[in-house]
């Protein structure tokens, strides 16, 4: 995907991100946005999905635009309302042909113990996050935005999660914002590096130093135990 520009009129932008213009991301892969709290991260993905930007984006020569861009990006955002109604009915919400057989498999396979009807308001805080990218990765589209996908996660359901992302990836451009980046930055193909709503640096996981890292964060590296 290429950023040509994120907005056409700034004056009406409530956060203002500067230093995108003509970033370009693999079509394939995964791509970690980090940085301090606060620092921009999921403003950036809303603004890539017209939430209050008007951005002008393209992928594989192809123009994203408001009116079609539900063909193009599938969003798991970083907070969603737990609805109460079943949990085939909230994936239908994205699939409507999905059956109840569909939904048992998909539940085994993610480690969710409960059955297709039950209500997606009796889900714990992992399992509904989980559920959130079920929803997500249903949807036919060449790129993937999950906003913090791990939060609420054991380490076992996240390197789970983490290999599902990893195998999506080899057909999908996915964006990924990442808190837990000392375990896992090195799943990952690229790194978004963004504070205080500007982009820092964007890096191949290889050309990464450990004192870029420190700067962004403002730490010593080897308080975190973090290795490439």
């Amino acid at each position: 995907m290429i950023i040509h520009h994120l907005n056409d009129d700034k004056s009406k932008l409530p956060i203002e991100l500067t230093g995108f213009e003509n970033m370009t991301t693999k079509p394939q892969g995964m791509h970690a946005i980090i940085g301090p709290n606060g620092a921009g991260k999921s403003t950036l993905l809303k603004a890539l999905t017209f939430y209050h930007h008007k951005p002008s984006l393209s992928y594989e020569s192809k123009s994203i635009v408001n009116h079609n861009i539900h063909k193009m990006i599938a969003y798991m955002p970083q907070q969603q309302n737990r609805l109460h109604i079943s949990i085939v009915d909230f994936l239908k919400l994205v699939k409507r042909k999905i059956s109840f057989q569909d939904t048992e498999q998909l539940l085994a396979q993610f480690n969710i113990n409960k059955t297709p009807y039950d209500s997606v308001h009796t889900t714990s805080g992992g399992e509904f996050r989980l559920l959130c990218y079920i929803q997500t990765f249903l949807q036919p589209t060449p790129i993937m935005f999950l906003d913090e996908p791990l939060t609420s996660l054991d380490v076992h359901h996240q390197l789970a999660l983490l290999n599902h992302i990893k195998k999506e990836s080899q057909s999908r451009e996915i964006w990924v914002v990442l808190h837990e980046w000392p375990l896992y930055l090195h799943h990952f193909d690229s790194v978004i590096a963004i504070n205080q709503s500007h982009l820092e640096w964007h890096k191949n996981i290889t050309e990464i130093e450990p004192i870029d890292l420190e700067q962004l964060f403002q730490i010593n590296i080897n308080d975190v135990n973090f290795h490439l």
